[in-house]
């Protein structure tokens, strides 16, 4: 398991919330944070209108023949945390590791 995956599970062990969709995930966010977690929702459910909304981790995640990827707000950012095989499917651009992709939650665009 990567440091990235470790984290993850350590800090939703400590959420005592168990959420059953990802509408009830969204919910429970501050309303600015739960606004980007919506847009990021819209775009995948229209990049992928097939794909699956399930919590996994008590995490809201997306799958389509596996898992696509995982959203998460943390305290000062969100974490996109896509699988290996969404990287595999964007071989065309120029990825310089696996890492997740983090936006502020105070960034105004």
């Amino acid at each position: 398991m990567d440091d990235c995956a470790a984290r993850f599970r350590k800090n939703q062990k400590k959420s005592t919330k168990r959420f059953k969709n990802i509408s009830e995930y969204i919910k429970s966010c501050p309303k600015d944070v739960g606004a980007k977690l919506q847009t990021i929702r819209m775009i995948v459910r229209k990049a992928a209108p097939n794909a699956q909304e399930v919590i996994s981790y008590n995490m809201p995640a997306f799958k389509l023949n596996g898992l696509l990827l995982y959203f998460v707000a943390h305290t000062n950012h969100i974490g996109l945390y896509p699988y290996s095989s969404v990287i595999r499917a964007l071989k065309n651009f120029e990825l310089r590791n696996s890492s997740p992709l983090h936006f502020s939650t105070h960034q105004k665009h």
